[in-house]
């Protein structure tokens, strides 16, 4: 799965990185994070049906329009990519509403002898900004303070089997777009050819991504900071 990862690129490198507009308010909305937990306003990149890509901010956590209220978001921050394509909350979406969520890396969890949860943080080995799969929704949001709904836009970060630069710590992650031709296959609505589609969100190829330990700071949402990602350092013997 992914519940937490990292974006520090700036807004305006990511725009350029991936060929997209940015929202007007999104330079002074985003700021770097190097700890995103789930339901929080995170980065996506869509495209319209002219193919000209937008980059704006979503609520991470996909809330279908059948949804009884924004609560629903936080069991479906992560989509399976062996049933994204026929699961009811995420089935519509996957049709015509997909995005690219980008990210700098991800954390992941593996437990330890006494029951610690280590953490691990991984990134593209040549340090470019990683192309998660991702769909997205609006959700209309009823208010009593306001005669008119409030449209809430939402995502879900696809997750597939490991690759076997993860496998050792946990036995899925995201799914990782390579390379800009699949992004704009990904983004393009009119794209309905499921086998297609599922074949983009398979396991990334071997050797794609690097792993770090890392201290369990990132344990706590309240920690933010570069000095999350930092590689964590065996003790030295003293012998």
């Amino acid at each position: 799965m992914c519940g937490r990862y990292v974006l520090a690129t700036p807004v305006g490198e990511l725009a350029a990185y991936f060929s997209a507009q940015m929202s007007p308010s999104l330079s002074n909305s985003f700021h770097p994070s190097w700890n995103i937990p789930p339901t929080t306003d995170i980065i996506a990149v869509t495209a319209d049906r002219s193919g000209s890509r937008n980059l704006d901010l979503f609520r991470w956590g996909l809330v279908p329009s059948w949804a009884k209220d924004l609560s629903f978001g936080a069991r479906t921050i992560n989509a399976r990519a062996e049933t994204v394509a026929t699961k009811p909350s995420f089935r519509s979406a996957f049709r015509s509403q997909r995005c690219i969520i980008p990210a700098d890396g991800y954390f992941e969890w593996k437990t330890t002898a006494g029951e610690v949860k280590q953490p691990y943080y991984f990134n593209r080995r040549d340090g470019s900004p990683l192309a998660f799969a991702g769909l997205w929704e609006r959700y209309e949001l009823q208010s009593e303070a306001h005669k008119q709904p409030r449209s809430v836009f939402t995502c879900a970060i696809i997750t597939t089997a490991a690759s076997s630069d993860v496998e050792a710590i946990h036995n899925r992650m995201p799914a990782i777009l390579d390379g800009r031709d699949s992004w704009g296959r990904w983004l393009d609505g009119s794209l309905s050819n499921r086998e297609e589609l599922l074949a983009m969100c398979q396991p990334a190829p071997s050797g794609t991504l690097r792993m770090q330990r890392v201290a369990s700071l990132v344990n706590s949402v309240r920690n933010n900071g570069p000095e999350l990602i930092e590689e964590l350092k065996d003790r030295p013997s003293l012998f």
